[in-house]
């Protein structure tokens, strides 16, 4: 919205085009003129707008960010959409890639201070802070599009966010502080908390807090320090948040449900998981959605890229640092076909794998039969297989009766967003040996053994790390999605769940082809006119699929 896409040649993202600094002269695409054509699209083939419901509840009315008790937010009021649940006996942390911290008391009964007397915070241990930046700054040379983006902004002094306040619950990792401090050099105040109790880097963390960032997250948190957290970012004193940046929908939750009155003057939701996307829709179909939402999980890089590119290698990855195997010839069932589906069964293919996949869908079920794997029941193979890997997003995809039929030493890992996927829970009854952080044992009477890895959660990010190169599109989605819902005039969006617009789409693209030296081929004239497009995009109509 900031600035007009110009038609001219000299905003290609050629290595003969740079701007000063040697930043590429690729205009940000977001002046509403340029976008009034442009159709926001609902996944919804049954409404077409919905009037949200706005309870009169005035946001000055909140509670004040005391500490929550314990009781003040139970699981049954607030079950989680992430795969942020905690399991049960759960005795340690999962982020053993993380620095380490001699003090193991919880950081809500400690206090602390950065540098420059900054209080604004709960994380393990600020003395972390220098292993932290460290690693951002590592995560920033493979990030090449956001840092672009943010380049643009400081040369060119254009602040497309400024005054915007942004709460945004996240996995917190080296990447996620790439994407927070583009956010703050655009303009925006921010404040931060983790999506998952396991992921958060503390030393990350650390770093952000020593910036001055107010961040609430740690490495091993519970349950009950799980939704204090989110409280912290949405509460604060003097200071109302205009946007939610959600992975799986617990602090728009949370907003929902506790400030309906401060929800209601928002400008919009940006959500990127297929859980909390869900139950966007839902929301919205129920006319129970009192802002603007962007599901940015179905933009097309963001779907590409984070989904199918990224778990094609971090499936292997994750695999390998837990459990030290190769794949040459162990029979492995994916459950689910879709793009992570897709990516996983292509990684172990390629190592020599033998795949199996169980699906729901009949053209996903086709394709994994045109892409040379056997479509069948779980059921059917249970008792044969080496490793079985859900990647659906839904709930109880193995359950008791499944794991009962698993061979000894089957290994059971989750690559959907859902945490619920394999029925943890049902195993309660079987004895629970930890071999190594991340890797657990479940014992049957008969000594047969299970291996599940990251208790169920998700396998990439609990024990893995995904590519900064993901991050760095999905975080340039996620930035200009937020610009897109902050610039709009008022009633542009109404309340209910958009696609992003595809012109959005292709600048994202746009901004990481510089870093592959690549190139584009303008059409000419004749050509736009013939296939019908702009000469510079959108190239392709809202239901071409890639």
């Amino acid at each position: 919205m900031a600035t007009k896409v110009s038609d001219t040649d000299s905003n290609r993202p050629s290595r003969d085009n740079q701007g000063r600094n040697g930043v590429p002269n690729i205009p940000l695409p977001v002046n509403r003129p340029e976008l009034e054509h442009i159709q926001h699209l609902t996944l919804s083939p049954t409404t077409t707008s919905h009037k949200a419901a706005r309870p009169p509840v005035e946001f000055q009315g909140m509670e004040s960010p005391s500490r929550i008790q314990k009781n003040s937010i139970s699981r049954s009021r607030f079950t989680s959409f992430s795969s942020s649940a905690s399991i049960e006996d759960d005795d340690g942390s999962y982020s053993d890639d993380s620095y380490s911290s001699d003090d193991e008391s919880s950081p809500r009964d400690r206090s602390q201070v950065n540098s420059k007397g900054h209080k604004d915070f709960c994380i393990k241990d600020i003395k972390l802070a220098s292993y932290g930046r460290k690693e951002i700054h590592i995560a920033e040379k493979e990030m090449s599009g956001l840092m672009l983006l943010r380049r643009k902004t400081t040369v060119t002094g254009d602040k497309p966010l400024k005054g915007a306040r942004i709460v945004g619950c996240t996995h917190i990792t080296a990447q996620a502080a790439v994407l927070i401090e583009t956010l703050v050099a655009c303009g925006a105040s921010v404040r931060w908390c983790s999506c998952n109790i396991h992921s958060t880097q503390n030393e990350v963390a650390a770093a952000l807090a020593e910036a001055g960032y107010p961040v609430f997250a740690w490495s091993g948190e519970s349950e009950e320090d799980f939704w204090w957290c989110i409280e912290k970012c949405l509460q604060a004193p003097n200071w109302q948040p205009d946007m939610i940046l959600d992975d799986g929908g617990d602090a728009t939750h949370v907003m929902l449900h506790k400030y309906p009155g401060a929800a209601k003057y928002m400008k919009g939701v940006v959500e990127e998981s297929i859980t909390g996307v869900h139950r966007l829709y839902q929301l919205s179909k129920e006319d129970k959605l009192p802002m603007s939402a962007i599901n940015i999980h179905d933009s097309v890089v963001k779907t590409k890229f984070d989904n199918l590119y990224s778990c094609r290698e971090s499936v292997i990855d994750s695999l390998k640092r837990t459990m030290d195997i190769m794949f040459g010839g162990k029979m492995v069932c994916v459950c689910g076909y879709g793009e992570v589906g897709k990516g996983c069964c292509a990684a172990l293919k390629g190592l020599g794998a033998i795949c199996y996949v169980t699906e729901v869908d009949p053209i996903c079920a086709l394709q994994a039969c045109m892409d040379g794997f056997r479509v069948v029941k779980l059921e059917d193979v249970a008792s044969f297989i080496d490793i079985l890997i859900t990647a659906t997003g839904t709930r109880q995809v193995v359950c008791r009766k499944h794991m009962n039929k698993l061979k000894d030493g089957c290994i059971l890992a989750n690559m959907g967003h859902s945490s619920h996927e394999i029925d943890v829970q049902s195993l309660k009854d079987l004895k629970k040996e930890r071999i190594r952080p991340r890797v657990t044992h479940y014992i049957w009477p008969n000594d047969k053994r299970i291996v599940l890895l990251a208790e169920g959660k998700l396998l990439n990010q609990v024990c893995s790390k995904v590519p900064s190169l993901v991050f760095s599109i999905t975080s340039a989605t996620q930035s200009l999605a937020l610009m897109e819902l902050y610039k709009a005039p008022p009633e542009y969006y109404k309340n209910e769940v958009v696609l992003l617009p595809k012109k959005l789409d292709e600048y994202v693209a746009s901004l990481h082809l510089p870093s592959f030296d690549a190139h584009l081929t303008e059409l000419s004239e004749e050509q736009a006119k013939y296939l019908r497009v702009p000469k510079n995009g959108p190239f392709k109509p809202h239901y071409y699929k890639y």
